[in-house]
């Protein structure tokens, strides 16, 4: 088979190469002519030792002409679809046939590698290896930007780089190249470049017109079609990372670390400042909302907000799980692959994640302790209803006024001795006569009216003496005490017995002597010690039959003991209401703002008291003020008025004695006159915040471990801010599916998950659950883009940090 030699140097010395006309306007007849493809055609020389010519056009429409058997290397150029885009990229191809000496250049892709054999097969293109088919040991230059390199073409690296050897034609001259940057030899495959969807008629008429033995070459030109396509998939393949820009370099510094971190500083700044809002909340917070507004909506803010939170910290302890599980994945010593579908899981499902692993897996209890975290998180869900119920509002007024008031103090004379002085008034008369008409808000906290307290608290606040208006407020110092009674019967009427049930035995003969006195009518007696800073006063109540009879007849006495401590000067207010006149002013509720300091029971309480009591030991009648009833200051351990409820005996004893602390400071202490600050003006757009009892207490409980995840979550990120490689790789597989599946289709830890499309999701983490490393294959350490992967822990090395990896 004779067919004609291609146009060489030798024969035409200033022939050129020419762009494909088909380049520069593409047709679009056909899916082969609406894509860049690669043209590959031979033809077999009869000149001994002249080689076939190949011809490739690659995908960026720039032809190359090279005969492989006098040529060391190929004449390649990626440039755009037109050639004058490639005259603005600088890239340019000559071509020559002979043993060539005039420089000429080539521009190749990054990360492909070029190889040419002396064979008449012998043209490769390679991406990510090394060419392992050149035979040629003829040095290239190669320049990389301001970096040069020379060496054997077999070791020589392609990336972006533009390579120049010697060329020129075999009769001395030099090679043309145009203007446009492209040269070309005229040859017989510029008459014959076929496309792979030619038709069998264009391939008759096409050999009606070549001569013989031109046509004798198509069908070595048709075999070679298949390896056309082949090449063409394979360099599309090559040069996408390029013209994708898939390829993309890895920086990792602190600042991008702490953006990663966002949701960790985010949540522990929320969760500060709400666990700082709920004390000041405790405390009464003013806010400018309409009492009606929080009465209504208040609740729901709150429970939404602390929700609101719980999903933020959730995010948080995401991000930091990731943190750590990516260290694990980029360290030396690796970390299952399973841990990756461990972070996808949802919260609830990772304990069961974890239990779905097999029992010798060394990840299952690990995975297991740390799902406890999330379980945790969720479960505090729950308190969120009772902080919305805790949370209440009162309108807000301010004090724009001033009242005349009287309040009392512990006075000393001039030589430091108490001013102590019994004005004789109040006394228990008077004492039963207030009981009338108080109302137990403004004698302080009562058992007998409160529910849920085991003590009555007495609060004396400043005494009023001018005109105000119903509903106003005054405020000023006070004093107050806690109270408890506790009630015994007496086996007894004896010194005994009446100690056995709680009198001090100091006074017990007195007592019995003041009890006998009463002659089996209603009343009790009073007996006054001191315990300390304590004033305990014990009463025996005689003519109510609380514990039954003797055989002689007589009912046996109650003995109950009352111990008033704690006593504090504190600043009070008390509101009043009014029907308009004076006379009608009466105290309605009085409460506590802070305490100023420690009160002195051990002498002017006691003194107060046992002034008050006529004691220290007496005895008072208390006759009913209405026939068939009850004295006024047992009105409280009755439920009707009329008899005592020994179920109420206590707590109604305590009430008794609130009324007698006011009384008794009123007698003793010392006056002082002034002007109290007064609370007039209701401000109704603007309400006052409270919340009090166990929803407080559940919702400090909620964002306190809330706000200890988070700095957990925030401490997490240290092992980044340590790592010596980056890790944001692994990180992202701990949490991009998408990611994580790039990653097994390059990885042979992936084998055999094409064969589990129908198996269980735990089986197929069960076999991804193995020990792998997530980094830079050693397979591509010395080249110049590395490659991510996530492979066994002897396969990968650590990443670095500015270098290009795809």
């Amino acid at each position: 088979m004779t067919l004609p030699r291609a146009q060489s140097c030798s024969s035409s010395p200033r022939s050129s190469l020419r762009p494909n006309s088909s380049l520069r306007q593409p047709q679009q007849d056909g899916p082969e002519r609406q894509h860049n493809s690669v043209h590959f055609a031979a033809a077999v020389q009869q000149e001994a030792g002249a080689g076939p010519e190949d011809e490739l056009l690659a995908p960026s429409g720039v032809r190359i002409n090279a005969p492989l058997s006098r040529v060391r290397s190929s004449d390649i150029s990626s440039a755009a679809a037109r050639p004058s885009d490639a005259l603005r990229r600088g890239a340019t191809t000559t071509a020559a046939s002979g043993i060539c000496k005039d420089p000429s250049s080539l521009m190749l892709p990054p990360d492909t590698r070029l190889s040419a054999s002396n064979r008449t097969s012998g043209m490769s293109l390679h991406s990510g290896m090394k060419s392992t088919e050149a035979k040629s040991s003829r040095p290239i230059s190669v320049q990389f930007g301001n970096v040069s390199f020379a060496g054997d073409l077999r070791e020589f690296d392609i990336g972006k780089a533009q390579v120049e050897y010697p060329c020129d034609a075999d009769d001395g001259s030099d090679v043309v190249q145009t203007r446009n940057g492209f040269s070309r030899t005229e040859s017989f495959t510029d008459k014959f470049v076929s496309d792979v969807g030619e038709t069998p008629s264009r391939r008759v008429s096409r050999r009606a017109a070549l001569g013989s033995e031109e046509a004798a070459a198509i069908p070595q030109a048709a075999e070679v079609a298949q390896v056309r396509l082949d090449v063409q998939k394979h360099l599309a393949s090559l040069l996408s990372i390029h013209t994708t820009g898939r390829a993309r370099e890895i920086v990792e510094t602190w600042n991008i670390i702490v953006v990663k971190m966002q949701w960790s500083l985010i949540s522990l700044v929320f969760n500060t400042l709400l666990l700082a809002f709920i004390f000041l909340v405790h405390q009464n917070i003013v806010v400018s909302v309409q009492q009606s507004v929080v009465t209504n909506y208040g609740g729901v803010m709150v429970e939404v907000i602390l929700l609101g939170s719980n999903i933020v910290t959730g995010f948080s302890l995401d991000e930091a799980a990731s943190c750590v599980f990516g260290y694990l994945l980029a360290s030396p010593r690796g970390f299952s692959a399973a841990v990756c579908g461990f972070m996808q899981a949802s919260p609830v499902e990772k304990w069961l994640f974890s239990q779905n692993l097999a029992l010798t897996s060394p990840s299952r209890k690990i995975l297991a302790r740390v799902s406890v975290l999330w379980i945790l998180l969720e479960s505090l869900k729950i308190v969120t209803p009772f902080s919305a119920i805790a949370l209440q509002s009162a309108p807000w007024s301010s004090y724009s006024d001033v009242s005349d008031c009287v309040y009392f103090v512990q006075g000393t004379q001039r030589d430091g001795t108490p001013a102590l002085v019994d004005r004789q008034w109040p006394n228990l008369d008077v004492a039963a006569g207030v009981a009338e008409y108080a109302y137990g808000t403004s004698l302080g906290i009562m058992r007998s009216e409160t529910a849920g307290v085991n003590a009555t608290t007495a609060m004396y606040p400043p005494q009023l003496i001018s005109a105000l208006s119903s509903g106003d407020t005054i405020m000023g110092l006070g004093f107050s005490a806690d109270i408890r009674t506790q009630c015994k019967c007496a086996t007894a009427v004896s010194t005994l017995a009446f100690e056995a049930a709680g009198v001090s035995p100091t006074h017990s003969q007195e007592v019995l002597d003041a009890f006998l006195g009463l002659n089996g009518t209603m009343g009790l007696t009073f007996g006054v010690v001191t315990a300390g800073e304590s004033v305990v006063v014990s009463n025996v109540l005689g003519g109510y039959s609380l514990c039954g009879t003797m055989l002689t007849k007589r009912y046996l006495p109650a003995v109950c003991s009352t111990r008033m401590d704690n006593h504090q000067q504190m600043m009070l207010e008390i509101s009043f209401m009014t029907d308009g006149t004076t006379a009608s002013i009466a105290p309605n509720t009085v409460s506590a703002l802070y305490a100023v300091g420690k009160a002195n029971a051990s002498f002017w309480l006691y003194s107060a008291v046992s002034a008050l009591t006529r004691g220290p030991v007496s005895s008072y009648n208390t006759p009913a003020t209405v026939p068939g009833g009850l004295s006024p200051l047992l009105w409280w351990t009755s439920p009707n008025l009329i008899a005592v409820d020994r179920g109420l005996l206590e707590a109604g004893l305590e009430t008794m004695y609130a009324i007698l602390f006011k009384a008794a400071i009123q007698r003793t202490y010392t006056p002082q006159a002034t002007s109290c600050p007064r609370r007039s003006t209701m401000d109704t757009t603007q309400s006052v915040l409270v919340m009090q009892g166990a929803g407080y207490n559940l919702t400090v409980m909620f964002l306190v471990i809330q706000l200890a995840i988070s700095i957990l979550s925030a401490s997490a990120f240290l092992l980044w801010f340590a790592s010596p490689h980056p890790i944001g790789p692994a990180v992202r597989a701990t949490r991009e599916s998408v990611y994580l599946l790039a990653l097994l289709y390059s990885s042979r830890v992936g084998n055999g998950l094409p064969d589990m499309c129908n198996a269980e999701t735990f089986t197929i983490w069960q076999k991804l659950d193995v020990e792998v490393r997530i980094g830079e294959s050693v397979e591509t350490v010395e080249e110049e883009t590395g490659r991510i992967c996530m492979e066994k822990v002897s396969m990968v090395r650590g990443l670095t940090n500015g270098r290009q990896y795809c």
